[in-house]
């Protein structure tokens, strides 16, 4: 069989199978949407603040204002009947029912809620229940969920991942409960996976088509991040560096100024009306909610912060699985060890490719003292500490013989990316703990947007087993992940998340 057929061959199972994955994940988001997850508020969070938003903007004709646009009264009613253990259904007035209580998600930008008001007002029109609006901005917003798969599959095929490998990403997304509560609710993070996903696909493809068109599809889809969450303002920069690079070495400098030049055009005309806007009604260009704060309610340094409030147990939790709002369930002790053993064993594999044996030494020991000084000195819970020490290994083994990899550069990219949204993201959790003194913004959410990057890193290092072998652990690892799914659905049930 030739490289050509192979390759063909290749791409025809990976459709077939990404068609299918996704035949799934509808089936089983239409469950979760409208049999499983109770039609009411609180079942994920901040829904009370988004869906008062949707309904705002579509009953006054104009975006909410942080500090100023308060709750729906009949969706803040649906709240509390939630937080009291009752799934009650509520009717929406026709018209915007103010509440006592403010609306913080309005420090958001609008571009989510506003693709979801033509949904809403079409729902309104055949029922005003609330609990009929809700499944169906549910289904519409699990749409974008099939949508990142979509666009996860065109990343494979431009990062030529293996075939057994990109299914097994690919089956993470599909059946990892955490990512997917995401695209069945009511949440803007459900949009910014899908653009920060379709963005990253466009950048790439850019710089190994050199085509204008995917450049400004790049560049209007990272304006529309910005349109959804200013939390992907973070992602983009290392985006951008790698953009720079890639345009300079490749084009020359004058190419970069006016693609520059034209991208800034572009972001501009999409995104200053709503920075004035911001400006005008809050005297600030990225309005948040914690803003009215003045005084700190905690005084820790960093070590302490790191070390003594169980910073990293919280976060890999949570990363791990963290479902609901009035009530939360988490991931059971068997999700958090098979993460951390997987993780693990990816940085031991990628450990063995190390050549020179004086840096493999070196990243051994590194590994053993961190997972003691994890495990043993700061108490962290050893699912934790073993992945965090699988993360250690895996990075700085890559890093060791990054000049021989032929994919070197999206690996660059790809560890760049992640470094830097993760120290950003901590300078606001260490910040966020000095207003409030106590832990928040641990959500895994926030940290979904690194799906593809960090499952490229992790998976890639199986990439060098027999396809025989891949095929087995692929199958293996699809049947692991449904029983870790039901076990987890299991917990949610138990802890009377869900409808019994």
């Amino acid at each position: 069989m030739t490289s050509q057929n192979r390759s063909c061959t290749y791409l025809n199972i990976l459709l077939h199978i990404t068609i299918l994955l996704s035949a799934i994940y509808a089936i089983k988001g239409i469950i979760y949407a409208v049999y499983i997850i109770p039609p009411a508020m609180g079942t994920s969070p901040d829904d009370m603040g988004h869906m008062s938003y949707v309904k705002f903007i579509a009953d006054n004709k104009s975006l909410p204002t942080l500090f100023v646009s308060p709750m729906d009264k009949a969706i803040h009613q649906s709240f509390s009947e939630t937080e009291r253990g009752n799934w009650k259904d509520f009717p929406l007035n026709l018209s915007f029912q103010p509440d006592t209580l403010l609306n913080w998600i309005a420090q958001h930008p609008p571009l989510y809620y506003l693709l979801l008001v033509p949904i809403y007002k079409l729902a309104t029109i055949f029922t005003t229940d609330l609990s009929s609006v809700l499944i169906t901005l549910r289904l519409f917003t699990l749409t974008f969920g099939i949508l990142t798969i979509f666009y996860l599959y065109k990343l494979l095929i431009i990062t030529k991942v293996k075939l057994w490998i990109s299914c097994s990403i690919l089956f993470t997304f599909v059946f990892n409960l955490s990512i997917q509560w995401c695209f069945f609710n009511v949440t803007n993070d459900s949009l910014l996976i899908l653009l920060s996903t379709s963005s990253l696909y466009y950048l790439l493809n850019y710089t190994v088509t050199n085509s204008t068109k995917d450049y400004y599809l790049f560049v209007i889809l990272s304006a529309l991040v910005v349109l959804t969450k200013y939390t992907g303002i973070v992602l983009l920069v290392p985006f951008f560096c790698f953009f720079s690079y890639k345009e300079i070495t490749t084009n020359g400098f004058k190419a970069f100024l006016r693609k520059i030049f034209s991208g800034i055009v572009i972001v501009s005309v999409l995104i200053i009306p709503l920075l004035i806007r911001n400006y005008m009604f809050s005297g600030d260009l990225f309005p948040v909610a914690h803003s009215i704060i003045q005084k700190n309610r905690a005084d820790i340094t960093i070590f302490q912060f790191l070390t003594q409030v169980q910073y990293f147990d919280d976060l890999y939790w949570n990363i791990c699985g963290l479902l609901g709002w009035t009530t939360f369930t988490r991931a059971n002790i068997f999700v958090k060890m098979f993460v951390a053993i997987f993780v693990f064993i990816s940085g031991i594999i990628s450990l063995s490719n190390v050549r020179e044996k004086k840096k493999k030494i070196i990243i051994t020991l590194l590994g053993i003292a961190a997972l003691i000084i994890q495990y043993k000195i700061f108490n962290f819970f050893f699912s934790t500490a073993l992945a965090m020490t699988g993360i250690l290994i895996l990075t700085s083994s890559i890093i060791s013989y990054i000049n021989t990899d032929n994919h070197k550069e999206y690996i660059i990219l790809f560890i760049a990316t992640a470094i830097f949204y993760l120290i950003i993201l901590f300078v606001q959790q260490y910040n966020l703990y000095l207003l409030f003194g106590h832990l928040r913004a641990t959500h895994g959410r926030y940290y979904y947007i690194l799906f593809f990057p960090i499952c490229y890193l992790i998976f890639n290092q199986f990439s060098k087993f027999s396809p025989i072998k891949t095929k087995a652990l692929s199958v293996i690892y699809l049947l692991l992940l449904i029983i870790l799914e039901l076990s987890f659905v299991k917990d949610l049930f138990s802890g009377t998340l869900l409808i019994s």
